[in-house]
């Protein structure tokens, strides 16, 4: 078995796949950051104790000493030496539009990747995590470059930090549409912000003419799919499939 790992800044997210046919095995789980080394390393134990792990593969954003713990974690759990991934001038077709590839998170890099493989043509990855970011590649594999916002959760945190006098529970993500209360108000408002941002990227796309298969990834982008009124595609593991290509 191969355990995948995708690291981001809120939430850890694991599968474990079979290496024979490079599918999943069906068993997956994710996991608050915010939690304590130990506890991940007890879940990863409960998971894949009783499994034989030949190698764990990690995609990382977060600072040297966290990768440092998770390495020990793995380690500890399940006796295997995590190889974690890292941004390239260029692979599996594609190359990297960055003038200093140290500069980008390695989420955005394995995710155009996987856009890439699938698609085979211009593309583009709209990933609705902690950030939102906008990434598009040509019909040759050359990356364009990218756009990065605040994601909807932050956007939220930022006003309630600025806004301590207000009790709110902005949790109705259904309508970008005006709201009728405050929270609500500020709710609709933040995804219209988001909702905007798309289009503004797809407008983007079009002055230049260009055709693209739209992927969306991360932990909202069901919500803000749910906007958008032109072809895409949900891809909420485009960062772990990414991983089997830059470690084969």
């Amino acid at each position: 078995m191969i355990l995948d790992i995708d690291a981001g800044n809120t939430r850890l997210k694991a599968r474990l796949i079979e290496p024979a046919s490079k599918s999943s095995a069906g068993v997956s789980f994710d996991f608050n950051l915010d939690a304590t080394v130990d506890s991940f390393t007890q879940s990863l134990a409960d998971h894949c104790g009783n499994l034989e792990i030949e190698r764990v593969r990690i995609a990382s954003v977060r600072n040297s000493q966290f990768n440092e713990a998770l390495a020990d974690s793995v380690k500890s759990a399940l006796d295997v030496e995590g190889e974690f991934a890292a941004v390239a001038g260029s692979a599996c077709g594609v190359s990297n539009g960055y003038n200093d590839i140290t500069t980008m998170g390695v989420d955005r890099w394995l995710a155009m990747l996987e856009a890439y493989s699938r698609a085979r043509s211009a593309c583009c990855i709209l990933d609705c995590g902690s950030a939102i970011t906008f990434d598009w590649i040509d019909y040759e594999g050359q990356h364009q470059g990218g756009l990065i916002v605040p994601g909807i959760k932050l956007m939220q945190q930022s006003l309630a930090e600025k806004s301590s006098a207000l009790d709110l529970e902005l949790d109705d993500w259904a309508s970008a549409d005006p709201g009728n209360s405050t929270s609500a108000a500020i709710s609709h408002g933040i995804l219209a912000v988001a909702t905007g941002f798309a289009r503004q990227c797809r407008e983007l796309l079009e002055q230049r003419a260009t055709q693209c298969q739209w992927y969306l990834t991360g932990g909202d982008a069901e919500l803000i799919s749910t906007q958008l009124d032109w072809e895409h595609e949900i891809a909420k593991d485009l960062v772990l499939d990414g991983l089997a290509l830059a470690l084969p």
